[in-house]
């Protein structure tokens, strides 16, 4: 069955997406184009398909657009179905749609919500399935879109193939027919050849002879809208249906020509095509181009499959070689200690051989030294690996804290219903925000368990700024502080992503800590012929210049309460300092007392360039 494969105008490419949103100064639009973003990021980037996912409804509920946000939550809902296979979370974004569904009675999100629900109640065995499938039947209708009402048939048309109750399956693969015949002939003509096996499987040839004659009369008429590629797939099937062998290896093999002329072959379409013309050459006996081309579609599926590998599988893969790691490491310095607690036992029996005393000692001090050594060596890795996740804990630190306020408040009942609602939104935002830092630093944090040695790269600087601010929105406007981003559109910087993400965050997160409420943080870059310069300046209550001087020092006490009795550890700028340097950059910090705070980052333009302290 392929009616979800449908074809239609070219996706624009994310670069443009990006740019447009960047440009972008309407709320709607914004919305829109993140909307965009997460749907053309599905396939590319999970972390990046739920953050502008994310973004969207949080900018749609900040503009009160409750069919936008009930939108953005369904695509969310059904990434976690079908990409990210984490159906529990899919179920929790379908309910939160159908209750914005509902109030603005947009019954097409309620279809579609009600559709994947029945999806999840099947694969979970809920005794509730056929109760979802009426919903979703009932919604469509009232939507007045036929698409909306031939995809709800299609799909519980599958859902019952897959149990194999194929007259159940011929109802819906029925339905979907008639509801599609009067607007779109290509759709009709893929379901009638989805009833054609049905029919068949069922035993019922006549039906099936004579439903495939009326697709027949009908083929040369058909208007393409789906795509080459569908009509390619359904004229070869119906010409191996009506058993013209000829002509259905003749029209696959132009569809895989042209496939492969493109700059970009699709391998879920060249998928397709193989296996149609693999079943082609079964019926005729042909088993040499038969095993060809099962050849051909066994290395394109391995390919998929491990394209498709969850995000979920990726995080147990990686948690799981940092707790193999760590139990490696630990074993190896017990090891050691074994060892040099033998070694020592020795020196002992050696005294009472006076004649072996001196070789005695020689190997045992030889062998001490690089006992300490290798000691030596994998203690600086723990060391360097207990700062990663530090690091983690002071980043999620402040999101986790506000999480908790508003947790303590719901359940001490401080809260109105207004307020109960406004701040369950936004508990939602902040666990997203929450899920996604820490799927990505912890990718980073098992990267780098050898030491913190960066992964340079070119980065557009003000898409990454904007992530970072995105990130400390709440933060910023539970205090009325503006965060402005003067950095140019096109900007570019060479230096290891994640540890500029980090330095960012930390600094941003800073700024906003020792601002009063009502104040700015500014981030501006500067471009030079050898260096580039970044800044980040506040309107905060600055600092002394003892104070200064101690920032970056491990031994001294620099850590105090900010504007609204935030607390701190101090650790942030002194991995900030750590993290700059490891990508050959320099800091300098510039502050006066009620006057504000300004860090300046310099990089070299060139990599491997040594950094001193230039005049920019």
């Amino acid at each position: 069955m392929m009616a979800w494969l449908t074809g239609h105008a070219q996706p624009i490419a994310i670069s443009t997406l990006r740019l447009q949103l960047a440009r972008a100064t309407a709320d709607s639009s914004r919305s829109n184009l993140c909307y965009r973003l997460g749907e053309q990021y599905e396939q590319v980037n999970f972390d990046s398909c739920l953050y502008y996912l994310n973004k969207s409804i949080q900018i749609s509920q900040r503009i009160h657009d409750p069919v936008a946000t009930a939108r953005a939550m369904y695509r969310l809902g059904q990434t976690y179905i079908y990409t990210l296979k984490d159906e529990a979370k899919a179920v929790d974004w379908f309910n939160k749609a159908i209750l914005l569904a509902k109030a603005s009675n947009n019954n097409a999100c309620l279809a579609d919500c009600y559709r994947l629900l029945a999806v999840c109640a099947d694969h979970q065995r809920i005794g509730n399935m056929e109760e979802l499938i009426g919903k979703a039947v009932s919604y469509a209708k009232k939507s007045n879109d036929w698409r909306i009402l031939t995809n709800t048939y299609q799909v519980y048309c599958d859902m019952y193939v897959a149990h194999k109750n194929y007259p159940l399956a011929e109802k819906y693969s029925r339905l979907a027919m008639a509801s599609c015949k009067p607007y779109n002939l290509d759709n009709w003509f893929t379901s009638g050849l989805d009833l054609h096996d049905l029919l068949v499987v069922q035993g019922k040839q006549a039906q099936a002879l004579v439903l495939a004659s009326q697709l027949a009369s009908l083929k040369d008429k058909l208007p393409k809208t789906d795509g080459e590629f569908v009509y390619v797939n359904d004229a070869a099937k119906l010409e191996r249906i009506l058993k013209h062998y000829t002509n259905a290896e003749a029209i696959l093999l132009n569809g895989i020509i042209a496939e492969n002329q493109r700059t970009h072959p699709d391998s879920l379409h060249l998928r397709y095509f193989y296996q149609n013309l693999l079943h082609t050459y079964v019926d005729q006996g042909k088993w040499q181009k038969a095993y060809t081309y099962s050849e051909k579609l066994a290395d394109i599926r391995l390919w998929l499959q491990q394209k498709r590998q969850t995000q979920d599988a990726r995080l147990q893969m990686t948690q799981l070689k940092a707790a193999l790691d760590i139990e490696k490491k630990d074993s190896q310095i017990v090891v050691l200690d074994a060892q040099r607690q033998q070694q020592r036992i020795f020196l002992i029996a050696a005294l009472l051989v006076a004649g072996l005393l001196v070789g005695f000692i020689v190997v045992q001090r030889r062998n001490q030294k690089r006992i300490e050594r290798q000691k030596a060596a994998l203690t600086q890795l723990n060391a360097t690996q207990n700062k990663l996740f530090a690091m983690l804990s002071h980043d999620l630190r402040s999101p986790v804290a506000n999480l908790q306020s508003n947790v303590m408040l719901t359940n001490w009942g401080a809260l109105s219903q207004q307020e109960f609602a406004e701040s369950t939104q936004s508990l939602s935002l902040d666990i997203g925000n929450v899920t996604t830092m820490l799927d990505n630093v912890l990718s980073w944090s098992i990267s780098q368990m050898n030491g913190i040695k960066p992964r340079v790269e070119i980065i557009k600087i003000a898409l990454l700024i904007e992530e970072q601010m995105a990130f400390l929105t709440s933060l910023a406007n539970a205090k009325q502080i503006q965060l402005v981003n003067n950095t140019p559109v096109d900007a570019c910087l060479l230096a290891d992503k994640n540890h500029l993400s980090a330095i960012l965050r930390n600094l941003l997160q800073n700024a906003i800590k020792f601002t009063h409420a009502g104040g700015a943080v500014w981030v501006d870059f500067l471009e030079r012929e050898g260096f580039s310069r970044l800044t980040v300046r506040d309107t905060g209550i600055g600092m002394e210049p003892q104070l200064v001087a101690n920032l970056f020092a491990l031994d001294k006490q620099t850590s105090r309460l900010g504007t609204n009795h935030e607390q701190g550890t101090g650790l942030g700028l002194l991995l900030v300092k750590e993290l700059v340097e490891a990508n050959q950059g320099h800091i300098t910090v510039n502050s006066a007392v009620d006057e504000g705070t300004m860090f300046t980052l310099t990089f070299a333009n060139q990599f491997g360039m040594r950094t001193g302290s230039p005049v920019l």
